[in-house]
């Protein structure tokens, strides 16, 4: 169990957003925002690369469900249910605190969304419509990714109403309250009116 939950970690750490980067000729942690993410990357490198790093990063929140079965894991301290659902969420968590950028790596949504997409792909999808609505309206990702996993575990809760699990919902507030984390800068520059869009040259997510 140990070593699967390294190797979701490792997954996740993987430096997508800098490799994809640094072949363009761009250090994407001195460029734009600094946020090595998925939207930093397709606005200072360009959209192919930003579109090859966003997938590759949904990528690393599945790769632990598909490694799962191939692991014997002796569920003693974990309920079994539990073990790839914390891999993915251990994914997530790496891409964060990356060790392989000095614990500063991405804000984790891209992750995020492919751990919900292998696990809640309906209530995924419909709150990944209600962020880029507000995309699309605001021009400005870290609101549209905040408001999109705000509805997560209320579209959860409505699609299987009550078949939902207390603990798929309960990883899914825990990483809402991560988003929030990871955008506290942005929340703060969301307030004050000066949390920049794509309207802009360059974007502060």
């Amino acid at each position: 169990m140990v070593l699967f939950f390294i190797l979701s970690f490792l997954i996740g750490a993987f430096p997508s957003a800098h490799i994809i980067s640094s072949l363009q000729g761009v250090d994407i942690k001195k460029t734009g925002s600094g946020n090595a993410g998925a939207t930093n990357v397709l606005r200072s490198v360009g959209w192919k690369s930003g579109v090859t790093v966003m997938i590759l990063d949904v990528v690393k929140g599945i790769l632990p469900f598909w490694f799962y079965p191939y692991f014997q894991v002796d569920a003693v301290i974990l309920q079994a249910e539990w073990i790839p659902m914390l891999g993915g969420f251990l994914a997530v968590l790496g891409h964060i605190f990356n060790p392989f950028m000095k614990f500063n790596g991405g804000k984790g949504i891209a992750t995020s969304v492919g751990l919900y997409l292998y696990l809640l792909p309906i209530p995924c999808l419909m709150s990944a419509v209600v962020g880029a609505v507000i995309l699309y309206w605001k021009k400005i990702a870290s609101l549209g990714s905040i408001v999109g996993f705000f509805f997560l575990p209320i579209f959860y809760i409505v699609y299987t109403w009550e078949g939902f699990s207390p603990k798929i919902l309960s990883l899914v507030i825990v990483n809402f309250f991560l988003v929030l984390f990871t955008h506290r800068q942005n929340i703060k520059r969301i307030i004050d009116g000066t949390e920049l869009s794509f309207k802009n040259k360059s974007n502060g997510t």
